[in-house]
């Protein structure tokens, strides 16, 4: 799936496309505050269409107003109650998600299943917080490697994978391995496979 079939598909859920744009800046970078005529330039829409978006994201409590000096400035609500599953469901349609996804693309049959786990799946990172991806598959350190240092330049941030092969992650499962144990109870991000497919692998 490229980036643009994406936003296309997300903007399909909204009253307009500029929603779905807001909507990704707000949780793609959820520390960040911007100001109206920035989110303007960023998103390419009318002031008065931007306008009204903010106010229905603020409505709906999923981003938050603050007056400094004669600006307003938004940001995202991390504490909303959707926050956690809405900027998962971002992250997996643009941006890191894409990126990283057409990266582990290149590898084919090495990688069985993938995924985000730690800060950046929880929501709780920061400006430059590390990725963390974990990787059950057959595929190894080097070749990982190669694909990865792309996408870490584009993502402009670290991305530290573990990978584990099939018949490893079903021991380490079995022992009840504490690393595999504390990523497995946490949240995640699906990159490759889904929730049956790990299940499978038990």
């Amino acid at each position: 799936m490229t980036s643009d079939s994406s936003q296309h598909g997300l903007a399909a859920l909204f009253a307009s496309a500029s929603l779905g744009d807001l909507l990704r800046l707000f949780m793609l970078e959820p520390h960040r505050a911007f100001y109206q005529r920035e989110l303007q330039r960023l998103t390419g829409a009318h002031l008065r269409q931007l306008q009204r978006d903010l106010e229905r994201l603020e409505r709906a409590g999923l981003i938050t107003a603050r007056d400094h000096g004669n600006r307003v400035y938004y940001a995202a609500d991390p504490s909303h109650p959707a926050f956690a599953d809405l900027r998962a469901a971002v992250i997996k349609t643009f941006d890191l998600g894409d990126v990283l996804r057409d990266a582990l693309s290149a590898l084919g049959q090495g990688v069985a299943l993938a995924f985000i786990y730690g800060s950046v799946a929880r929501g709780d990172d920061v400006a430059g917080s590390d990725v963390d991806l974990l990787i059950v598959g057959s595929v190894s350190r080097r070749e990982l490697a190669g694909v990865l240092a792309a996408a870490a330049v584009t993502l402009a941030c670290e991305v530290n994978p573990v990978i584990i092969a099939p018949e490893e992650l079903r021991g380490r499962r079995r022992s009840g391995d504490h690393f595999l144990t504390t990523v497995l109870a946490d949240s995640r991000i699906w990159l490759v496979g889904d929730e049956d497919a790990l299940a499978a692998l038990a």
